[in-house]
């Protein structure tokens, strides 16, 4: 089996339908299919493909205990990911089949965006293919191994990630920072290709759009681990800065829970003025809101 292709699922059918229309329907291409939403997809809805299974991993898990899920039953030798809002290029299969011998842990590849209720063109993928360009410019592997924080836009060896037992944060949110950083952290030789494989969309009510609580709470405790991980491995320059999720609580839920979270970061060895030549910056961002 050539590839796994990992799908967390929770809700909006139509859109996982197209998410798994962008896959050829080929012998060394599975399609795992973790849902942890509350209502179980029909029987009926892959009937026709040939290459798909569905797995149900209980209630209100999250995206990370999904896709561990589908780790643990990956067959494939190179794990891709897509979110189920999510799709893939016209002709990313024959992009990726060019690198099924690259011997190397990663390859990372550019990615497009679009808003998901109009197609119109968004902006969220502009800093990932921003890493390509450097890496590609200058060589420069560390922008691709640790600020590329999403499991999306790459082919990830197999090999890698059951020799050092990574697996996704089953937090709400956030859950896949940490996975990215090892992965880039223990990847003996990655690679790039300029060309795109991937939409990513803008979806009004998705988790990334929604400031709660709980999933702003979950950036920063995963943030601080993070951050504490490549002091630990003299990767300092990595470090990230929680000021943007801490402005986004002062704004929405009050600055006795900032207060808090800073508190929590401030115990846990996190430096607080980390990106602190940035904070008007993120503050503006963080009031538009």
């Amino acid at each position: 089996m050539n590839y796994s292709i990992i799908i967390p699922y929770n809700e909006l059918p139509d859109l996982l339908q197209r998410a798994v229309k962008s896959i050829p329907d080929r012998a060394d291409i599975e399609i795992i299919i973790i849902n942890n939403g509350t209502v179980a997809l029909p029987d009926s809805l892959f009937a026709e493909r040939s290459n798909v299974q569905v797995l149900w991993d209980g209630v209100g898990k999250g995206a990370g205990a999904a896709r561990n899920i589908g780790v643990s039953k990956a067959t494939g030798e190179w794990l891709v990911f897509l979110d189920a809002d999510d799709y893939f290029t016209e002709g990313a299969f024959d992009i990726l089949d060019s690198h099924l011998q690259n011997k190397v842990d990663i390859v990372f590849f550019k990615v497009s965006c679009v808003r998901s209720e109009d197609g119109s063109p968004a902006a969220r993928h502009m800093a990932f293919n921003e890493l390509i360009q450097r890496y590609v410019q200058t060589h420069d592997e560390g922008a691709l191994r640790y600020e590329w924080t999403s499991p999306w836009g790459k082919m990830i060896h197999s090999k890698l990630v059951n020799r050092h037992a990574i697996r996704f944060d089953e937090t709400q949110a956030a859950n896949d920072i940490l996975f990215s950083l090892l992965t880039g952290y223990y990847a003996e030789c990655i690679d790039a290709d300029e060309k795109t494989i991937y939409c990513v969309t803008e979806r009004s009510g998705s988790l990334t759009t929604t400031p709660s609580l709980r999933n702003l709470s979950d950036r920063i405790e995963v943030s601080v681990r993070y951050n504490r991980f490549v002091r630990t491995h003299r990767l300092r320059r990595y470090q990230k800065s929680i000021m943007y999720y801490l402005s986004l609580i002062a704004r929405h839920y009050g600055y006795g829970e900032a207060l808090k979270r800073l508190w929590y970061s401030v115990r846990s060895g996190n430096n607080p003025f980390i990106g602190c030549t940035r904070w008007l910056q993120t503050t503006r961002k963080s009031n538009r809101q």
